[in-house]
């Protein structure tokens, strides 16, 4: 028990320390910035400062992510492969920034191209471990989209295996490796972009059937893109026209399908109540002390006069899912976990009435 108190409050230090990095890189690149406009001859190395800046800040923000995995204890070893990364890559950029190294190109030498291929690599691993420790904290919390992400995870292994290979070898080393890498990023935005949308729930038969279609529809673009990749399709005018009138399809079954899950998801909050809304509460008078019954809202003392508002709040999720009686420490909606005072207890009475608020006004 100890030891994880100790672990958890070495993780949540590691993130604060990071996250204050991050807002101190900003920081100092945005008055840098700044300076360099209003007061250039001041500043002869602004772009050394600020590209270091710059490095800080994204190094920070990778680490971050991977910190956030390690205070709840998912992926550890795979998020400190990404700090460690992440360190060793601003470690590199920050030598070749300063050193006055020529970046890559035809004037590059052999050094300058071993740096290069050094600190990109190290980039590929903790963009790499970040994105998998993100992946990994979004899992342990909604279970319905584990597979998803793990499919997430493999196409982003895959792809950050062939970055690498063309870091090291050059992209037109094999006649393949630009079609594939291309491929499993076609793959990768279309599997995320589905994980996200299966999150949303449909509830009526017509949002239900839009949704479908427009996962077909999306799947469809994949398809097509993949074959534009590759070269069985060419890319001539109705190639064009298919691929454009798909993407239209699909952006728009995207942005209706959510607005319908909200109109749902209204519609069904109000159906889901285990109390009347205007139910009479027994009170006493906080001023004369009389016994009475009131109605739910704006009600006023019988004897004296005073302004009560009665509230009865039931349990919810933060979806607004009722969660009277749930007998799961999940919501079954959204796949939250609920919060200890939210949950229902076994010893409890069923019949107990829900905690009354009066605010006198």
């Amino acid at each position: 028990m100890r030891r994880d108190a100790v672990r958890m409050s070495a993780s949540m230090n590691l993130r604060s320390g990071f996250l204050w990095s991050l807002i101190g890189s900003l920081c100092v690149a945005a008055a840098l910035g700044i300076a360099a406009l209003l007061l250039p001859t001041l500043f002869p190395q602004t772009g050394e400062i600020l590209s270091t800046a710059l490095v800080i800040a994204m190094t920070s923000m990778l680490c971050l992510a991977c910190a956030v995995a390690l205070e709840r204890n998912r992926s550890v070893a795979v998020a400190w492969v990404g700090i460690v990364a992440a360190a060793g890559a601003a470690l590199c950029w920050i030598f070749i920034i300063w050193s006055g190294l020529s970046w890559w190109g035809s004037s590059a030498g052999d050094f300058e191209r071993l740096m290069w291929r050094i600190g990109s690599t190290l980039n590929t691993v903790a963009i790499w471990a970040a994105l998998l420790s993100l992946l990994a904290v979004r899992s342990a919390n909604v279970v319905r989209l584990r597979w998803s992400l793990r499919a997430v995870g493999g196409l982003l292994t895959a792809l950050a295996l062939l970055t690498i290979v063309g870091i090291w070898f050059g992209f037109d080393s094999w006649w393949w490796l630009p079609e594939l890498f291309a491929s499993l990023v076609t793959l990768l935005g279309w599997t995320a972009w589905m994980s996200v949308f299966m999150l949303v729930p449909c509830r009526r038969k017509v949002s239900i059937v839009i949704a479908r279609s427009t996962a077909v529809v999306g799947a469809l673009l994949a398809a097509v893109v993949l074959l534009l990749i590759w070269e069985v399709l060419s890319d001539d005018d109705s190639s064009i026209r298919l691929l454009s009138a798909l993407i239209i399809l699909t952006a728009c079954g995207t942005l209706i399908v959510p607005i319908l899950s909200l109109l749902d998801r209204q519609a069904h909050r109000a159906s889901l109540q285990s109390v009347s809304q205007r139910m009479k509460i027994e009170l006493i008078c906080p001023r004369c002390h009389t016994s009475q019954q009131l109605a739910t809202g704006h009600a006023a003392c019988q004897t004296c006069g005073l302004r009560i508002e009665i509230n009865v709040q039931e349990p919810r999720c933060t979806c607004g899912y009722l969660i009277y009686q749930l007998q799961s420490d999940k919501c079954p909606e959204c796949g939250r976990l609920l919060p200890a005072e939210s949950r229902w207890l076994q010893s409890q009475n069923p019949q107990q009435q829900p905690q009354q608020q009066t605010a006198p006004q």
